[in-house]
């Protein structure tokens, strides 16, 4: 068991660890993200799964300036991480 671990009946090794993503989202100050439904206050949520993920900081920024600029003052681009269950 070099490599890996035994816990109980199954083993856990490198490859059986949840693959970690990370993303930017547009985030409100009291904790509401965008979830690209709506360009105004009816398109946030307080369910970070369900925001639209961006890949780069520069793309949410731009979001927040082109498409809701009105907005622009109480918003900010976050980096949040996820880790994928299904993958191991």
């Amino acid at each position: 068991m070099a490599a890996a671990e035994r816990e109980g009946d199954q083993e856990i090794g490198a490859g059986s660890l949840p693959e970690q993503k990370i993303g930017w989202l547009i985030e409100t100050g009291d904790h509401k993200y965008w979830n690209g439904k709506h360009a105004n206050a009816d398109g946030f949520t307080h369910d970070a799964s369900d925001a639209v993920r961006f890949a780069r900081f520069e793309d949410s920024e731009r979001v927040i300036y082109w498409l809701m600029s009105q907005y622009a003052v109480f918003l900010c681009s976050r980096q949040h991480k996820w880790f994928d269950d299904r993958a191991a």
